[in-house]
């Protein structure tokens, strides 16, 4: 089984300007031997460093401790141990404002503002954009927004409006008064909230305090280390000390220096952050390093820093690796479904009288399978995911076994043989064959009948109880072994077996049901206005959001016209971020289609991600035959012809160079569409494409949708799978088994030889359709008559039949 899911995310946390060189000397030699050190153990390492993650755009927007609690919270969620390194010198850094506060909070603190400044620090209306050489008047920094729970005051973007004809030197001088003018605003309303704080008279332990009095990294390492559980087996933690460091601006990079002297308060901060760090953590996983101070800078072997963050990293690895395989694919299979089903059937409403239906099915004499059919986004998901959860919340040792898979879900449950064979281990097959033929005659067999007439309904397992079995999806299968047919479903069902499938309509495998199971087809249709206010009220409140009155008027007024869970979801993720001041009327599209073009718009702005990243990402994603790793896709950005390095150093010009996109880029946007994602098998690995079949055709739309860019897009693609070696090993490696007997196969690239010639073909299709002579189709006639491709083609499978998923969603 692959280790789909064991991926170690760490994040990095530290001050920057002091810390460049560690930094930067990580990422140099120590993160890539740990993405060798897990990529050999069948795992993979991410370091998630923000001086990569916060475009200008980002920080312009007062977003970057957003993102960088909102990735720390990622690197827990999906890597328990370890997630969390800081690196700690002898600076306290930056103490950012707070984005958001809390209403009651904040207007008592305002109360205690100087009436002359109140209109400084908060405002009912947005902030002037700064222009060439001044800002207009100033109306405050933060509003209130009542579509918070509790209400909130939010801290307003910074905005610049360039001169008409303002040259590049220009944007940045303005940019860089715009920023020493917001450094100055930031010190002075936070020295408004202090003044104001002390008149309140707050305790020096009040945790309110924490966000206005914190630095950036001291709030990076409250939430992931003072606030995470069991910081003690998961956080690593290295101390620089500078000896005889001077106290003046010559040291200013490497502490906190205020004019021309030490700023005590940051440093007794700091101080104390170090205690409390030594105090939480084993002796084992804090370290020390003493510096020199020369030629104005420190002074030590940061190849020793490295070195211990190797170590340490390295042996939490090695022990969650063993952790992971003492877990059986079965286990892990099972895992995957259940917290899928979870998180798909939160918040169900809705569709009682299709839930009673099934369970009236379940409790019947019928030998049929139960076939649920919807269009696409109709929530066929979510109901199976409800039944289960009902089914298995009464399940007892006299009740019901209960098998369910949610196809597209995980890697494994999009490819046949894998899932046949695991729900015949799960019903307690001890020995599952290996040959395609008979794991369908075994599978058919284990749920057929076997005696006619028999009525005895339970009579199916040797302890008697009844099996469920509920397949979501099976649209989301890939077409290998003829699976879209359904030859490997049985046509009628023994006593005590019940069988619930859905599936998308106007599919090959809803043609084949209908036709096979005419009476056993139930519609799931649209979904009612008062469980799709539930239900979009449930998902805000997720969020802690509402919506004011005329915003959800407007959202009913579309959702009348295209009442499907999935439209409401597309709201949804667009309703969570706004401002109860925000005017919404007309804006908002009455389709699926029109919604996914604002999500895709939304994503291509500058303050997320940037339109070239999305462009370029999802169109290789739509693009590829079977999909693409997430090696593979951040490899193909990382390509000059991409443009997508050179449009990262645009938007982030702070960030240090890179010859390699940084996966934090890549994975904040995934964040954003990854439930619109699948991950499934193909050619022996996993690979990522689109589970919703409008996301697949809007992306197609937006992106590819003149034949230059398709063209363009295949090539990309042909010429990164063809700078890839033809075989998966070193020829060092290949040299040895050559001389072992028996001989074996080498291990072919696969994903190159299916690939390549795929983007080739359809290069040649579209640019050469009518000229023989193109260039394009000599690339597809060397390919197909070299000998090298012709070998690993033939060694890669003897029989191998490429897998295709297509674009479309349960």
């Amino acid at each position: 089984m692959s280790r789909r899911d064991l991926v170690f995310r760490v994040f990095v946390s530290s001050t920057f300007s002091d810390l460049v060189e560690e930094r930067n000397q990580l990422q140099k030699t120590t993160f890539p031997e740990l993405r060798r050190y897990c990529r050999e153990r069948g795992a993979r390492f991410q370091a998630i460093d923000l001086r990569w993650g916060v475009s200008r755009e980002a920080s312009l927007n007062q977003r970057t401790m957003n993102i960088c609690l909102e990735e720390l919270r990622r690197c827990q969620s999906l890597s328990p141990r370890p997630n969390f390194i800081v690196l700690l010198g002898n600076r306290y850094g930056w103490r950012p404002l707070p984005a958001e506060i809390e209403a009651v909070e904040f207007e008592k603190i305002l109360a205690k503002i100087p009436e002359a400044e109140k209109s400084l620090v908060t405002t009912d209306s947005p902030v002037n954009a700064w222009r060439d050489g001044q800002h207009p008047k100033r109306t405050g920094w933060y509003r209130k927004d009542c579509n918070a729970q509790p209400e909130l005051y939010i801290l307003q973007p910074r905005t610049i409006d360039f001169p008409e004809n303002a040259t590049e030197e220009d944007k940045k001088r303005i940019r860089q008064d715009e920023a020493n003018n917001w450094q100055t605003m930031e010190k002075r309303i936070r020295q408004l909230f202090t003044d104001a704080i002390k008149e309140l008279s707050w305790m020096a332990n009040d945790p309110r305090l924490f966000k206005y009095e914190a630095s950036a990294t001291h709030q990076e390492i409250q939430a992931g280390a003072m606030q995470a559980e069991d910081p003690g087996s998961h956080v690593f933690c290295y101390f620089r000390e500078i000896d005889e460091m001077p106290s003046d601006q010559t040291a200013s990079i490497y502490r906190d220096i205020t004019g021309n002297t030490v700023d005590t308060d940051s440093q007794n901060r700091l101080k104390s952050l170090k205690k409390e760090l030594q105090e939480l953590l084993p002796s084992n996983h804090l370290h020390r390093l003493q510096a020199s101070w020369q030629n104005n800078q420190p002074h030590y072997e940061i190849s020793g820093l490295c070195e211990k963050v190797e170590n340490d990293l390295k042996s939490i690895i090695d022990q969650e690796i063993e952790s992971f395989e003492q877990k059986s694919g079965l286990e892990r299979e099972l895992d995957a479904n259940r917290e899928f089903a979870e998180e798909r059937c939160l918040h169900f409403t809705g569709r009682q009288e299709i839930i009673t239906k099934i369970h009236s099915y379940v409790n019947s004499n019928d030998s049929h399978p139960l076939i649920i059919h919807g269009s696409s986004g109709s929530g066929k998901t979510a109901l199976m995911a409800k039944v289960v959860s009902e089914l298995s919340g009464n399940n007892s040792e006299t009740g019901p076994i209960i098998v369910s898979r949610f196809i597209g879900a995980t890697p494994g449950s999009s490819d046949l043989r894998t899932l046949l064979g695991d729900i015949c281990r799960e019903l307690g097959i001890p020995r599952v064959p290996q040959d395609m033929n008979k794991l369908v005659e075994t599978f058919r067999t284990l749920l057929s009948p076997t005696e006619k007439g028999n009525g005895n309904r339970k009579n199916v397992t040797a302890s008697g109880r009844q099996i469920v079995i509920f397949l979501d999806a099976l649209d989301q299968l890939n077409k290998a072994d003829n699976a879209w047919m359904l030859h490997w479903l049985p046509r009628k069902l023994k006593p005590g077996v019940k069988l619930i499938f859905s599936v998308l309509e106007n599919t090959h495998p809803f043609e084949t049901a209908s036709r096979i199971w005419p009476e056993s087809l139930i519609k799931i249709g649209p979904l009612d206005r008062e469980s799709g206010k539930s239900l979009l009220n449930a998902w805000l409140s997720d969020d802690a959001r509402k919506l004011n009155n005329e915003q959800e008027a407007e959202i009913f007024r579309n959702f009348a016209k295209c009442p499907f869970p999935l439209y409401l979801k597309l709201v949804s993720e667009q309703a969570r971020i706004w401002r109860s001041w925000e005017n919404v009327s007309g804006k908002l599209p009455d389709s699926m289609e029109g919604l996914l073009v604002q999500l895709l718009e939304r994503l291509e702005q500058p303050g997320n991600h940037g339109r070239l990243l999305v462009c370029r990402a999802l169109s290789y994603l739509a693009a590829a035959k079977n999909g693409l790793t997430e090696d593979e896709l951040i490899d193909v950005l990382s390509r000059k012809e991409s443009g997508i390095l050179q449009d990262f150093s645009q938007r982030s010009p702070e960030s240090p160079a890179v010859d390699h996109l940084p996966v934090i880029i890549w994975s904040r946007l995934f964040s954003e569409i990854k439930r619109y994602m699948t991950m499934r098998r193909a050619d022996g690995t996993i690979v990522m494409d689109f589970y919703h079949r409008q996301v697949g055709e809007a992306v197609l739309r937006r992106y590819l949708y003149s034949k230059d860019a398709l063209i363009q897009t295949h090539l990309h693609l042909a010429d990164y799978f063809g700078s890839l070696d033809f075989w998966a090993e070193s020829l060092e490696a290949q040299q040895a088994r050559a001389k072992r007997l028996p001989p074996t196969p080498r291990p072919a690239n696969i994903r190159k030889v299916v690939e390549l010639p795929y983007h080739r073909l359809e290069a040649a299709k579209l640019g050469g359709k009518d000229d023989p002579a193109s260039p394009l189709w000599d690339a597809v006639a060397d390919l197909l008559t070299d000998w090298q491709f012709l070998e690993a083609k033939t060694e890669a499978n003897p029989n191998y039949q490429p897998e295709e998923t297509p674009v479309e969603q349960s």
